[in-house]
């Protein structure tokens, strides 16, 4: 026997596909949703940098019909901070980032609507801002932020209309202009379209970072419960099965016949022409085995050139020796690699469940036992495990005279069966 050379709510999606179940704070942590949020700050630097450029501008030529007022030098400050955060971008951690984004949108909302009233945009901008720190954050920061923008606009307000605050040109004048239009579509416009854009492409690569978890997550799993070389199941998969076959067994009456499954001849193969040849034999006896089972059967690797099978529904005793002489023969058709023809064979041990035992380890136990006692009769042959009340087991082995083993209260009569 020889050893071969395998949004928040998509966030959380993806945390408890790659962590079962996360905290929120966990999920910010994931090095992919970090990377994502990365990317979405950054798409509202880059639109926040194209606003500037255009809307500096548009704000500024609002200077000609309402003086310079404090608000135009605010917009000039705050669009060469955003160019010059945009550009440093790379070097700058998100958390600066999302600050610089957060003080923008108050400080172009805060100064707007205290200058300009309902004249002007600041209201979108602050609207906008509980959005996006909902977005960072959670709903709860948000749903506290849109609290702080009603408390800011109501206190706004209070001064406008106790005449604390007043505009300090004339109104009319001021919407008869195209430049004061054009500001307002600058904040009802692109505003919306930067952070809007950004989450959208935020949602997308969110989504596909869920896909590609949960397709990384398939994959693990598969590789955990199957071998990678044969694509086989693992032992510990077929021993799970095996119990849950195991316990309804006091609700039927079914046989279920254990194999436990050694490969003659590997180990020469192997040594004489290499793992890559070996690994070739093992698929193909793999492939074998597979195409002998139905849907409701099992067969595992166990290790190195072990195998276990299981086959439910098995009649009795000679069913399950008729089932082990198809192994062996289909195990024992010439393999080919190239110009290279190799053959094995294999050793078979089976027990009956529950017939033998109605214990998952007894049974494999049992059935290696059985597999031993094949090697030592010769190799390259089937036989059913020992009862107690038997001198010896049945088989199929080389022709003998057939034997009769009667196991209490059963009256069974098991002959053995040929190999060839």
């Amino acid at each position: 026997m020889t050893h071969n050379n395998g949004s928040d709510h998509a966030a959380g999606r993806l945390a408890r596909t790659e962590h079962g179940c996360a905290s929120e704070d966990a999920v910010k942590q994931l090095p992919i949703v970090h990377e994502i949020r990365q990317q979405l700050v950054d798409g509202i630097l880059a639109g926040a940098t194209l606003m500037a450029v255009v809307g500096v501008p548009v704000s500024v030529s609002r200077s000609l019909s309402t003086g310079w007022l404090g608000i135009y030098s605010i917009h000039v400050a705050i669009g060469m901070i955003v160019v010059a955060v945009f550009a440093a971008r790379k070097r700058l951690p998100l958390s600066v980032k999302v600050a610089v984004v957060m003080m923008i949108f108050w400080a172009v909302g805060v100064a707007g609507t205290i200058s300009l009233g309902l004249l002007g945009g600041g209201i979108w901008w602050l609207s906008m801002s509980t959005f996006v720190i909902s977005v960072f954050s959670s709903l709860r920061s948000g749903l506290m932020a849109m609290l702080a923008v009603v408390a800011t606009i109501m206190l706004i307000g209070h001064g406008y209309a106790s005449g604390q605050l007043t505009l300090g040109f004339d109104p009319q004048a001021y919407i008869s202009t195209y430049s004061a239009w054009l500001s307002i579509l600058v904040s009802a416009v692109m505003l919306p379209l930067v952070v809007f854009g950004a989450f959208s492409r935020y949602q997308s690569a969110l989504a596909r970072a869920v896909a590609q978890a949960e397709q990384q997550r398939a994959a693990n799993e598969l590789l955990a419960s199957h071998d990678p070389l044969t694509g086989l199941p693992r032992a510990s998969v077929f021993d799970q099965r095996l119990e849950q076959i195991l316990a309804g067994l006091h609700r039927r009456n079914d046989k279920h016949a254990i194999l436990f499954i050694d490969l003659d001849g590997f180990k020469a193969i192997n040594d004489q022409h290499g793992h890559e040849v070996g690994d070739h034999v093992l698929r193909t006896v793999a492939d074998r085995m597979r195409q002998l089972t139905r849907h409701e059967d099992t067969i595992a690797r166990k290790g190195g050139d072990e195998f276990v099978a299981m086959f439910c529904n098995v009649p009795g005793v000679d069913m399950a020796l008729e089932i082990g002489q198809k192994l062996l023969v289909e195990i024992a058709k010439p393999i080919v690699l190239g110009e290279l023809s190799v053959q094995v064979g294999s050793s078979i041990g089976i027990a009956i469940a529950p017939d033998h035992s109605r214990d998952a380890k007894e049974l494999l136990r049992l059935a290696d036992m059985a597999m031993y006692q094949a090697k030592r009769d010769g190799k390259y042959q089937a036989r059913i495990a020992h009862y107690p009340q038997c001198e010896r087991a049945p088989s199929t082995s080389r022709p003998h005279a057939p034997e009769r083993c009667t196991r209490p209260g059963r009256g069974a009569d098991f002959s053995t069966i040929r190999e060839f």
